[in-house]
């Protein structure tokens, strides 16, 4: 999509597998009524900067 778009736009890129592959398997962890401790879930992501975003600005 960032070929059709002027500035190309910056962008979060998530590895969709890891994340759907945790979903499903928390999804069957409900189902078969098994407990999974998951107060919070990282997975990496990676910024990837484009011409939408604004130079660094210099501290005076």
């Amino acid at each position: 999509m960032t070929r059709f778009v002027q500035p190309s736009l910056t962008a979060i890129v998530q590895p969709i597998a890891a994340v759907t592959s945790r979903a499903v398997e928390l999804i069957i962890a409900e189902q078969n009524s098994r407990s999974i401790a998951c107060d919070a879930i990282s997975i990496p992501a990676t910024l990837v900067v484009r011409d939408s975003t604004a130079p660094r600005a210099e501290h005076r």
